[in-house]
């Protein structure tokens, strides 16, 4: 028992020197550890393992015995990984700490991809916002004008300043939040009674807009072209629609692909695809609520970034060769 004593008390005095002595102080890779809201000490041993910072879920129990001050903070920790575990164990207790996530989310990115950047820049959890994703009734006192079929559209692209305190779903209201102050600072609320589009078409429209459009100024053009074909009952025949459908989109998109057997295929069916496919940008909405009025049925991408546009048939294909000696002078097409 006194040997018990004695080992403990050297081992505890030890583990002392090393917090302590600026004389153990290890240079080595930095890690990045996430620690969500109310994560136990057993759940962050884990990632400490996962990262190789310690050698065994157990050691992390040792921090209270030399430094019951030691807590866990929600946050997320640069940890200075020594390459051993018991030196480890200082530059656990000083790790760089950020409470908040600074997280810009692109006009464009689709549903899948907010989700990762969440995930891979501020640790939440994957599946879990999915799930939450999917399942927008979780949401439904958000959604005054009707609950979708799933967030795509709905999670506003910003820059945001976000607590590593939330929870995946409080993070997920913040965006949907966002999105109707955007809608109703453009003036929806005024407006609604006077479209013919519900407010999940008018964010369907506008995500092929951000898709198709470069520049803010040709977005209500295309806003009008797209309105045009949806009133005379013409496919809308958007590429973006089909490369939602693909892992990584093809530019230009293979002939093959028109051919898809989808709701989203815009070239065989027609109307709006049944979601948005993107998360627009307001300028996107705003078109989309806003088009100009012109009599244009077509366009093509000159490939720098703006399109032609006409009326007829035969002006869209005299326009499409022009488009494609531009295609191949830029090298984009062969």
């Amino acid at each position: 028992m006194r040997f018990l004593f004695l080992a403990s008390s050297f081992f505890v005095f030890f583990l002392q020197i090393i917090l302590y002595s600026p004389l153990f102080n290890l240079k080595g890779k930095e890690e990045k550890v996430f620690v969500r809201y109310r994560e136990s000490i057993s759940e962050f041993s884990k990632k400490l393992k996962e990262k190789g910072i310690i050698s065994h879920e157990k050691f992390i129990y040792f921090m209270k015995i030399y430094n019951p001050e030691f807590k866990l903070y929600a946050g997320e920790w640069k940890i200075i990984n020594s390459g051993n575990s018991f030196l480890n164990f200082k530059n656990i207790d000083n790790a760089e700490k950020n409470f908040e996530l600074i997280i810009t989310i692109p006009e464009g990115y689709e549903l899948r991809k907010i989700l990762k950047l969440l995930s891979e820049k501020g640790g939440y959890d994957y599946d879990e916002l999915n799930r939450l994703a999917q399942n927008p009734e979780n949401f439904k006192e958000l959604f005054e004008y009707g609950v979708p079929q799933n967030l795509e559209g709905y999670l506003f692209p910003d820059t945001y300043i976000l607590s590593y305190s939330l929870s995946e779903k409080e993070v997920l209201e913040i965006f949907i939040k966002r999105f109707f102050e955007v809608i109703k600072e453009l003036g929806y609320d005024t407006i609604k009674d006077r479209l013919e589009l519900s407010l999940e078409e008018i964010l369907t429209l506008a995500s092929i807009i951000e898709k198709e459009a470069i520049f803010d100024y040709e977005k209500k053009i295309i806003s009008s072209v797209y309105y045009n074909r949806l009133k005379k009952g013409i496919p809308l025949q958007a590429d973006p629609t089909i490369q939602y459908l693909l892992p990584k989109p093809l530019f230009p998109l293979p002939l093959r692909f028109l051919k898809m057997d989808s709701p989203y295929n815009t070239y065989k069916n027609k109307g709006l695809p049944p979601t948005p496919i993107c998360s627009p940008g307001k300028k996107s909405i705003e078109a989309a609520l806003y088009p100009e009025k012109t009599e244009y049925l077509y366009f093509v991408a000159r490939g720098d970034g703006t399109h032609i546009f006409s009326k007829t048939y035969e002006e869209h294909l005299k326009n499409k060769r022009s488009a494609k000696k531009e295609w191949i002078r830029r090298g984009l097409l062969k």
